[in-house]
């Protein structure tokens, strides 16, 4: 099926917002958007709907997963809901650390039939935020979405199986600088760029350098995944690691 894509926005403005509605991480301001990726038109206007109702605005909906990647790298939203079946046995990984990697830090929420438990860890490990059935009700996907900007609902932790793309290891870690980690630790906790640089006292620029460095050590592209390696491998106070240089 060819793709549907609508680039108007559907959801209010500030000024009309909500109690409940999606409030993002600090540094992205304005209305929270998203881009919705399915094969069925049906589905896409309900997740819109649903979207809306919590404030949030969808600047893009289409049936082509390359297309999708085209309005993240356009719109960089802050929230990405995508058919799992539709991104293809074979390619789904890859499609998901490119959407991370062209969206910026927008959160990924994965929908999909009752599988078993393979499929789910294989989307997480990949960088997904969320996997949701496709048999969920409307308040079902309503508090996921809310959950992954702002958790207040908490699991023990299950070791997902890792994903062989660009999958972290823990021992280029050791090559990191003070400053590295104090970058990494940041990032980890939600920090922008901006706010990384004001609090360190440094500039956007120099913040990148670093970034760049952290994940070429890392063995990551994005900072999804940085900040994943941190929760994989159980680093913590990262910011009191000893220097391994300057």
């Amino acid at each position: 099926m060819g793709s549907t894509i609508d680039h108007g926005p559907v959801a209010p403005g500030n000024a009309n917002r909500n109690a409940g509605d999606v409030v993002v991480a600090s540094g992205r301001a304005g209305t929270p958007t998203a881009v919705i990726l399915d094969s069925y038109p049906l589905w896409l206007e309900a997740v819109q709907r649903l979207l809306a109702e919590i404030g949030v605005t969808t600047v893009g909906k289409t049936a082509s997963p390359q297309s999708a990647l085209g309005l993240l790298d356009e719109h960089h939203p802050d929230l990405v809901v995508a058919d799992v079946e539709l991104l293809g046995e074979h390619t789904r990984l890859r499609w998901i650390e490119s959407a991370l990697s062209s969206s910026g830090e927008a959160k990924l929420i994965v929908v999909g039939p009752r599988s078993e438990s393979g499929l789910v860890s294989e989307v997480l490990a990949a960088g997904a935020h969320a996997y949701v059935e496709n048999t969920m009700d409307s308040s079902e996907l309503t508090l996921v979405v809310k959950q992954v900007f702002d958790q207040s609902i908490f699991f023990a932790p299950v070791e997902p199986r890792r994903s062989t793309i660009g999958r972290p290891q823990a021992q280029p870690t050791n090559t990191l600088t003070r400053r590295e980690w104090q970058i990494l630790t940041l990032v980890s906790e939600g920090m922008s760029n901006g706010e990384i640089a004001h609090r360190l006292w440094v500039t956007e620029q120099t913040v990148k350098f670093h970034l760049s460095n952290v994940y070429r050590k890392l063995g990551v592209s994005n900072r999804t995944q940085a900040s994943r390696w941190v929760r994989i491998n159980g680093v913590l106070d990262v910011e009191r690691k000893p220097a391994v240089g300057s």
